[in-house]
């Protein structure tokens, strides 16, 4: 009975042994689950800020939609003001050289009708009875 009684003896010691070693994994494992609890948070938080992040990279794309559309439409109307404005550029010198010319012409006349004046007024002062 003696040997039973060591031999029960000594597999309560191993057996104590076997537990502290599974309690020393246990506990490690609880602070793995700690770290792993942790790392779901911060997983959490970056899923949230890359929802965020998300949210604001449409936001701006749609700004950016707008803007692109509002230069497009801009640059049209400054071609559109470009074209008007050498039209207006061409008729203006369209209309003044005809004003040119037309001042040619007039000046022309003037002085024909002053070459008559003329002619008409030195008959009559060389022949006083006309």
């Amino acid at each position: 009975m003696m040997a039973e009684l060591a031999q029960v003896r000594l597999d309560i010691q191993r057996l104590g042994v076997a537990m502290q070693e599974l309690m020393s994994q246990v506990q490690g494992f609880t602070q793995d689950l700690a770290r792993s609890a942790v790392d779901l948070q911060q997983v959490a938080a970056l899923k949230a800020e890359i929802q965020e992040i998300r949210h604001e990279t449409q936001h701006l794309r749609s700004g950016i939609e707008v803007d692109n559309k509002r230069y497009a439409e801009s640059y049209e109307q400054g071609q559109d003001m470009h074209k008007k404005l050498i039209s207006v550029a061409s008729k203006w010198r369209s209309s003044e050289l005809r004003l040119t010319r037309g001042h040619e012409l007039l000046f022309l006349e003037a002085m024909k009708v002053l070459n008559k004046l003329w002619v008409l007024n030195s008959l009559r002062n060389s022949n006083p009875t006309v």
